[in-house]
């Protein structure tokens, strides 16, 4: 796959509501194009920002009318639920593993007996994506922090797994999709 193809596989879905968590990651999506230093670090904030996107483009919407019902894949993943620094609730899910049955063996009870909230350093992911260039401009506080979140989640997840041999670079895993809902957020 060429950088067009990859291009084209990111951007986000147009969206018919106001600032929601798909504007704040169509933003770390640029970022991550734009500003990145780290050859190992730009496919996972690509990678986790376009997960959560492409799930969340419509899941956000809806959540906002009260009426969020999770994938089918997702309403029996384990949650994993954070707060903002506003107080805003939110949840992330990860599941829909595809690849090798080891490595999805592997991939499953990674997400079923991790508590990646707890994992995750979110003030420590911030400062890392804007030492590789990311600025957040527009974002709310709240914004930024759900940004570090799903970027940090992510990176746990594919460091557990490189941990048990498994990698989405080798093939062993080749799709995993993180689906979540702050009702609420705002930019």
């Amino acid at each position: 796959m060429n950088d067009t193809e990859l291009d084209a596989l990111l951007e986000p879905p147009a969206l018919s509501q106001p600032a929601t968590l798909a504007d704040d990651l169509a933003v770390l999506i640029e970022q991550a194009h734009r500003g990145a230093t780290s050859a190992r670090r730009t496919p996972r904030i690509v990678a986790a920002a376009t997960a959560l996107t492409l799930v969340l483009g419509g899941a956000t919407a809806a959540a906002a009318n009260g009426a969020f019902d999770w994938s089918p894949w997702a309403q029996d993943s384990p949650s994993n639920r954070y707060v903002l620094p506003s107080g805003i609730e939110c949840e992330f899910r990860i599941g829909a593993v595809t690849g090798s049955p080891e490595a999805i063996a592997a991939a499953e009870d990674i997400i079923e007996t991790t508590d990646f909230v707890s994992m995750v350093d979110v003030d420590q992911v911030v400062e890392e994506l804007k030492a590789q260039g990311a600025t957040f401009d527009g974002l709310s506080a709240d914004g930024v922090y759900n940004a570090g979140m799903a970027d940090g989640a992510n990176s746990v997840f594919l460091d557990l797994l490189a941990a048990r041999g498994y990698s989405l670079d080798d093939g062993d895993i080749t799709s995993a999709q993180m689906e979540g809902q702050c009702p609420g957020l705002a930019r």
